[in-house]
C-alpha cells in the first residue's frame, strides 16, 4: 500500500496511539509500543506551468535538482510529471556517508536529493 501511495506521488504519514497517563510531555524515546491508527495520505498538484518554467530554464543550460524531505519515490513521480530527466538519486543517509570530495564527483550526476533534512544543503 504505501510503496503505491509513494510511486503515486502521495506523501503518507502513519498515526499511532498509545496510552500514556502520566507524561507531562512526549519525547522521541515515547515512540515506543503504538497501535497504528491509520495513515495520512497527503498529494500535493504540481502547478499547471511548472513543466513549462523547467523546460526553459533547461533551453537556458540551467540544470535544475531537486532536495527534498521527501522520500525519493514521491520526489521521481514528481519529475516524471514534469517531464525532468532523472540521471542520479542520493538520500541524506547517502550524504551523511560521504566526504567532501566524493560529493563533489556526484553532484554533476545527480538530479534527487531525497529525505534530506538540516545537512549540507541547508
Amino acid at each position: 500500500m504505501l510503496d503505491a501511495q509513494f510511486a503515486a506521488g502521495a506523501r503518507v504519514v502513519a498515526v499511532g496511539t498509545r496510552q500514556a497517563p502520566r507524561l507531562q510531555a512526549i519525547g522521541v524515546a515515547d515512540e515506543r509500543d503504538l497501535e497504528l491508527a491509520g495513515f495520512l495520505v497527503f498529494t500535493d498538484p504540481i502547478k499547471a506551468d511548472a513543466a513549462a518554467s523547467l523546460a526553459r530554464l533547461d533551453r537556458l543550460g540551467v540544470r535544475v535538482k531537486i532536495v527534498t524531505g521527501d522520500n525519493d519515490r514521491v520526489a521521481q513521480h514528481a519529475c516524471a510529471a514534469l517531464g525532468l530527466p532523472v540521471s542520479g538519486v542520493l538520500t541524506g543517509a547517502d550524504l551523511e556517508r560521504m566526504d567532501e570530495a566524493e560529493l563533489a564527483r556526484r553532484l554533476p550526476e545527480t538530479t534527487i536529493f531525497a529525505r534530506v533534512t538540516r545537512g549540507r544543503f541547508i
